[in-house]
């Protein structure tokens, strides 16, 4: 199995963490609590998703040949996301 973009992911939600902070820092939002990631999740999701619906490809199918590669896509786009928005807000 190979991996195709986790870093593309690791990369682009290293700097909406970044983002995320920087408009919970300057904009005096520190109250958004677990919603940035929470958000997160569900845009990583949705983007592993949108891959999958232009294969045409059947769901099962997609689930065996890419599965692997979406999980770990989606955890290293929310643990880059969740690093670097939680460690510098804290």
């Amino acid at each position: 199995m190979k991996l195709t973009n986790v870093h593309k992911h690791f990369g682009l939600m290293l700097v909406l963490g970044i983002l995320a902070w920087a408009f919970a820092f300057l904009g005096k939002a520190q109250g958004l609590g677990y919603f940035p990631n929470i958000a997160a999740v569900i845009v990583t999701i949705y983007v592993e998703y949108r891959q999958w619906s232009r294969s045409g490809k059947p769901f099962w199918t997609l689930v065996k040949e890419r599965g692997l590669d979406s999980f770990v896509d989606i955890l290293a786009g929310n643990a880059a996301f969740i690093v670097v928005y939680l460690c510098i807000i804290k």
